[in-house]
């Protein structure tokens, strides 16, 4: 056992030494530095983001393998910049659990020091015995406001600690990316009117005040849960979104009542909604720059987009248990990248593919509309269910495989998220144009055709 520093110095010398003829020895600190950066858990992923424990335990363990790496993880100061706390699981030794998530933020902001900081705060438990102690808020301002300046990231999801978390914002002034989600209906107005550089927004169960309308006016992404009659207030007062998803969990077609105007929402490239939304308030949405599609399922079948006159480039498709009919919208001729998701292999998606390839007479198609468009390179097809019916795979390949022999140059991916893929048949059919993927989470669509795009540049 080492007695001194010095000691424990020389020791990792040797370990180090005897170890050069590894590759990461062979690295300098900036490259192992982006390699551990680049490798940090995600707390603020949209989907599958990581654990506040697994970013802990993450940290703990680049800083446990030698003395050399160490000290180049302590001295990176944005591997540290991930401020917050996230306090789950059997509400036992509360006191102590708090205390020790205010040991781990004190330690993140000294070795942040004069980085930009994404604080997240997930404390959504509303129950009285499992509220955190009364001395836990004051004592983690106490340590978060002396570095405010420095956020860049604010993600707020709460419970009854909504209050005392919403504080912050009054001196977030420099934030760019924020995100409030309380788990409550809420009646006080956070103070949105203080970030001047806002041009990140995700908004759940907030209702629109006026004195939002200047700052949001700068906004790009919003993430926007529709609760009530506000809708077109929020929509007219973006005029720089360029990506927009509204999830819509409390509305009639009463609260849609459309305003006596077009809502220009002039640089729209993304817009993911559900199909009942999308038919109510596209008529009343000037789009010229919408390139991305994302219709999520609609229980009400009445509620079907049957135009689309935006010259897309990609369509993302999820499907319910009620047959959708969307031949208008996925025979858009310009329509470059398709993925069609679904819970279950089902007759709806059989139907819908059999429809693509021979369209009803009675339909009012786009002029010389086909399918596969002469545009088409990329179709992903996602399943997300636990089992796999195999009956369903054989008149489901033989669509596929009419569709593959249509458009040589097409590209199919078959990914199964939980159960295996199948296919086997279609893979030894066409070895070139079809891959399988088994428990994977795919690149959004939109983010997998823009990187083509700059690629092919």
């Amino acid at each position: 056992m080492p007695q001194t520093r010095r000691q424990q110095r020389l020791i990792d010398r040797d370990i180090w030494n005897q170890n050069t003829s590894q590759p990461i020895c062979r690295l300098g600190p900036e490259l192992i530095s982006e390699i551990f950066l680049h490798a940090r858990p995600d707390v603020f992923a949209m989907r599958n983001g990581a654990t506040w424990v697994e970013l802990v335990r993450y940290l703990a363990s680049i800083t446990s393998i030698t003395g050399h790496l160490r000290r180049i993880a302590l001295d990176y100061g944005e591997l540290w910049s991930a401020v917050g706390f996230h306090v789950t699981g059997p509400q036992v030794d509360f006191n102590k659990r708090y205390k020790r998530v205010l040991i781990v933020i004190e330690t993140f902001l000294e070795r942040a020091r004069t980085c930009n900081l994404h604080f997240y705060f997930h404390d959504s438990y509303f129950h009285e015995r499992y509220l955190a102690p009364s001395w836990f808020y004051p004592r983690l301002l106490a340590l978060i406001m002396p570095r405010i300046e420095q956020a860049r990231t604010i993600r707020v999801w709460a419970g009854s600690s909504w209050k005392q978390l919403c504080v912050i914002l009054n001196n977030a002034v420099n934030v760019n990316n924020l995100s409030l989600i309380p788990s409550l209906p809420i009646s006080s107005t956070p103070p949105l009117n203080v970030l001047l550089n806002l041009k990140e927004l995700t908004l759940s169960r907030i209702v629109y005040d006026e004195s939002f309308h200047e700052i949001l006016k700068q906004v790009e992404k919003l993430d926007l849960t529709v609760v009530d009659t506000d809708l077109w207030k929020w929509l007219g007062s973006f005029v720089q979104l360029k990506w927009l998803r509204i999830r819509d969990i409390n509305y009639t077609d009463a609260d849609l009542t459309p305003p006596n105007f077009l809502v220009r929402l002039e640089s729209l490239a993304y817009l993911g909604v559900s199909m009942r939304l999308y038919h109510s308030i596209a008529p009343q949405l000037s789009l010229p720059h919408l390139r991305h599609l994302s219709l999520h399922p609609c229980s009400d079948p009445r509620h079907e987009p049957q135009d689309c006159r935006h010259p897309l480039r990609t369509l993302c498709i999820k499907l319910d248990l009620q047959h959708v009919h969307l031949l208008p919208v996925v025979m858009n001729p310009q329509l470059e990248y398709l993925e069609i998701s679904q819970h279950l292999y089902g007759s709806e998606l059989l139907t819908l593919l059999s429809e693509l390839l021979n369209p009803s007479q009675s339909l009012t198609l786009p002029s010389g509309a086909t399918f596969p468009g002469p545009s088409l390179k990329y179709f992903r097809l996602i399943y997300s269910g636990v089992f796999y019916d195999t009956q369903y795979e054989a008149p489901l390949s033989e669509r596929l495989a009419s569709i593959l022999t249509k458009a040589p140059h097409l590209k199919l991916d078959v990914v199964a998220r939980r159960s295996p893929p199948g296919f086997e048949g279609l893979m030894k059919q066409f070895p070139s144009q079809v891959k399988r993927y088994q428990r994977v989470y795919s690149v959004p669509l939109d983010e997998l055709y823009e990187g083509s795009r700059k690629d092919n540049e």
